[in-house]
């Protein structure tokens, strides 16, 4: 009996945990998404905090410009698709790291870009 109860409490969570994304595929979410944007801008802080400290953010002003006028074309089109994301406090920064090929987004608009992709 309690395993039969497990099962339907497992099946029952899964069926309201699911959900439609913006593109109408079917997705199992576990976290909410406004949790999910809360711990990104807390980690966000914390992951540039070290290279912040070394001096080592948005220090081409020409790099700065170029990335934040393609990002901001970026961000144009995704609150055009989703238009709730409008509200979201949008960032890039850029890191000084020419060694370092990548770039990173989290929950909520939060990015970051290496030197070393450009």
């Amino acid at each position: 009996m309690k395993t039969r109860y497990s099962i339907f409490m497992l099946i029952a969570i899964l069926l309201v945990s699911c959900a439609t994304s913006p593109t109408g595929r079917r997705q199992l979410i576990i976290v909410s998404e406004d949790a999910a944007i809360a711990a990104s801008k807390q980690a966000y802080t914390e992951m540039l905090k070290p290279y912040a400290a070394k001096g080592k953010i948005d220090n081409d002003p020409a790099l700065r410009d170029r990335v934040y006028r393609i990002t901001g074309r970026l961000i144009a089109q995704a609150i055009i698709i989703r238009p709730e994301t409008k509200d979201w406090e949008w960032r890039i920064k850029i890191i000084d790291d020419p060694e370092t090929v990548n770039a990173w987004a989290m929950a909520g608009g939060k990015m970051a870009l290496y030197t070393g992709l450009v």
